[in-house]
């Protein structure tokens, strides 16, 4: 293992102590002195990282547990260096891991009661009240992935018996080994239907939101694919449907959302919907995507932030003009007008441009949909560089077909439907099936006090069974209190009649014994 992705779990030591993020800033620009440039995936996460943590020094500034926030958002970006770094799959394992226990640690960043850290408008549903609480969201989350990391750890032990410990020597895969894999990565990127978590995971504070949705966490989904895609490439048609399937669902949901950071949750899940359709069928294309989204998911979440940060409202009316142009660049990229975004579209079918209509119409209700009001600030000027990390690579000309997609815009303002504001009421399916179990619970308990009450009315049964475990239970109660009590006893005696010179002399005698062997040897 390379020492990179050690460096942030040392600096996750100082900066729990220092409470200030100057490990995170010095082990990011260490790991890329370390790493160098040209892998893109590796410079997406380390650049994003840096760029959050420096706006994290502004938007934590006053923050309560700015040391928990510290420490864990460092341990976010170890267990991803970890994850896209390790070759061997137990490294790998560690670090996706690592990742869940560090985005269950940073949803609970805010405290139960804090404005900030709650999702939802209140409002009540059919079998619970449309409000998470960091606790709730929290225990969403690290509920629903650990299902996904108890697979992925059973997956690659069956095909690390099979081809051996390093990923890269990895081949056609048995079923089971392959569908839990799938499975893995599907849970970890958030597709259906495993969806909802990454809503409620808004409750963190809005840096780790940008690190999440970007570079970390959600992405490490298709990664996992694009990584294995040989070793899938019998089964790339599951990946290429759920993927599908997920891009409709997260895209028309986001359409509707009044909260903006579930906005853009949503709309995470359609493009990495889009990234697994393609991550064992065109690799290539999956990465692109992966990369044009990250910087523009970066800067739309920073963007996006200012707004809260500065309003201290989870539904801001308007946002900055430096806001709103990094907002105008980021869906520049996502319709495929920036060389990132060039190079990903040009990768697609044409079919593709369905998903660019609805990113045109989501984004444009923060664009157009919102007041403009304030000037520069460092958050928002940080949004703007992160949205401008997308102007970089080889120039390319856009296909002028992508511009088609800007007829979404109409789609700024929807017609209000509940049910697609609801998500279609997939929450209320999981509240539905909590409140299942709770029956099951409470069924459960009475055949218990049922069979309580039978064992009671067979006293002769259940004295004999007294007895027996009374028994028993001197019996080890005279061995340890008796037996061995006056075994140390007698020992100790022993030892204690033993002049101390014969301590020295046996001492000595050992040390000389040893020195030579030594010399033998």
């Amino acid at each position: 293992m390379d020492l990179a992705p050690l460096l942030p779990f040392i600096a996750a030591v100082v900066d729990a102590w220092s409470r200030r993020g100057v490990g995170a800033i010095a082990s990011a620009l260490a790991v890329i002195a370390l790493t160098g440039l040209g892998d893109r995936l590796l410079d997406l996460l380390n650049f994003v990282f840096l760029l959050t943590a420096v706006y994290s020094l502004w938007y934590m500034k006053n923050a309560e547990r700015a040391g928990w926030y510290w420490a864990w958002l460092d341990a976010f970006y170890g267990s991803m260096l970890l994850f896209l770094t390790s070759n061997n799959w137990l490294w790998a394992l560690a670090g996706w891991g690592g990742l869940d226990a560090s985005s269950w640690a940073l949803i609970l960043t805010y405290k139960d009661g804090d404005e900030l850290g709650a999702v939802g408008d209140g409002r009540a549903g059919r079998f619970a009240r449309w409000l998470w609480m960091p606790s709730d969201s929290a225990l969403r989350a690290i509920a629903t992935v650990e299902l996904g990391t108890a697979a992925l750890a059973v997956g690659m032990a069956i095909a690390a018996a099979q081809y051996g410990p390093e990923i890269s020597s990895w081949r056609a895969l048995q079923p089971a080994a392959a569908f839990l894999i799938m499975l893995a990565a599907f849970v970890k990127s958030a597709q259906l239907p495993f969806t909802d978590w990454l809503m409620t995971a808004m409750s963190a504070p809005t840096p780790v939101s940008a690190l999440l949705h970007s570079a970390t966490m959600v992405a490490a989904g298709p990664i996992l694919l694009v990584r294995l895609h040989q070793a899938l490439e019998p089964y790339w048609a599951y990946a290429f449907i759920v993927g599908l399937i997920t891009a409709a669902y997260g895209g028309l949901i986001a359409l509707w959302q009044r909260e903006p950071k579930i906005l853009l949750a949503a709309s995470t899940a359609s493009y990495l919907g889009l990234a697994t359709a393609f991550s064992v069928s065109s690799p290539a294309a999956a990465t692109s995507l992966i990369v044009a989204h990250g910087f523009a998911k970066a800067s739309l979440f920073m963007a996006v932030g200012e707004a809260v940060h500065e309003r201290g409202t989870r539904f801001p009316e308007g946002y900055s003009l430096p806001a709103k142009a990094a907002m105008a660049l980021s869906l520049a990229t996502l319709l495929g007008f920036t060389p990132a975004g060039a190079e990903a579209k040009g990768l697609m079918p044409e079919w593709e441009l369905a998903f660019s209509a609805l990113t045109a119409g989501y984004i444009g209700r923060l664009v157009l949909g919102a007041r403009t009001e304030g000037g520069l600030t460092p958050l928002s000027a940080i949004a703007l560089i992160a949205a401008a990390l997308a102007l970089s690579g080889p120039p390319s000309a856009p296909d002028l077909l992508w511009s088609a997609a800007l007829a979404g815009l109409a789609l700024y303002k929807p017609p209000r439907l509940e049910a697609m504001e609801r998500r279609l009421y997939l929450p209320e399916l999981f509240a539905a099936a909590g409140r299942a179990l709770a029956v099951v619970a409470v069924a459960v308990g009475r055949l218990d006090l049922r069979l309580d009450r039978a064992l009671l009315r067979a006293p002769s049964a259940w004295l004999a069974l007294s007895r027996g475990i009374a028994g028993l239970d001197k019996a080890v109660d005279d061995a340890l209190h008796v037996g061995l009590v006056e075994a140390v006893k007698k020992l100790s005696s022993r030892l204690a009649s033993i002049d101390v010179q014969v301590y020295a002399y046996a001492a000595g005698a050992s040390v000389l014994a040893v020195f030579v062997a030594l010399m033998l040897l």
